[in-house]
C-alpha cells in the first residue's frame, strides 16, 4: 500500500504540473477564461492531494487513520475517472490519456488496498 501511495503521489504531481503550465496538452484548445481558472484550479488540488500522498508515504503506518485516507483517495480516483469518462463523452476533453491514467490508479490503489487489507490494526 505504500507503493501505491508513492505511485499515487507521482502521478498527481505530475498531473498538475501539466494542468498548470500546459492545459492545452489535455483540453481542447477552445477552453474559455472561465474554464481555464477551473482546471488550474484542479491543478492545484492535484498537486494538494499528490504532496499529501508523498506525506502520507514517506510516514506510512498499518493503522486506522492511514487506511481511512488512502480510501478517500480511492474514492477521490474513482469520481475523477467518472468525471473525465463524461468529458469525453461530451467531447470537453481532447483525449482519453487522462482517464486511462486516473483509471490505472483506481486499479493499482484497489489492488494494493485488498493486498495489504489484514496488515491494518483493526481498533480505532
Amino acid at each position: 500500500m505504500n507503493k501505491a501511495l508513492l505511485i499515487h503521489g507521482i502521478v498527481e504531481l505530475l498531473g498538475a504540473i501539466v494542468l498548470l503550465a500546459q492545459p492545452e496538452l489535455l483540453f481542447l484548445n477552445e477552453y474559455t477564461n472561465e474554464s481555464l481558472h477551473l482546471i488550474r484550479m484542479y491543478g492545484l488540488l492535484a498537486a494538494a492531494v499528490g504532496a499529501t500522498s508523498l506525506i502520507l508515504w514517506r510516514n506510512f503506518e498499518y493503522n486506522w487513520m492511514f487506511k481511512q485516507v488512502y480510501l478517500v483517495f480511492l474514492g477521490f480516483q474513482v469520481f475523477v475517472t467518472f468525471h473525465l469518462h463524461g468529458m469525453i463523452q461530451t467531447g470537453t476533453m481532447s483525449h482519453k490519456g487522462p482517464w486511462v491514467v486516473h483509471l490505472v490508479l483506481v486499479g493499482v490503489l484497489t489492488l494494493f488496498y485488498f493486498k495489504d487489507l489484514d496488515r491494518f490494526n483493526h481498533e480505532k
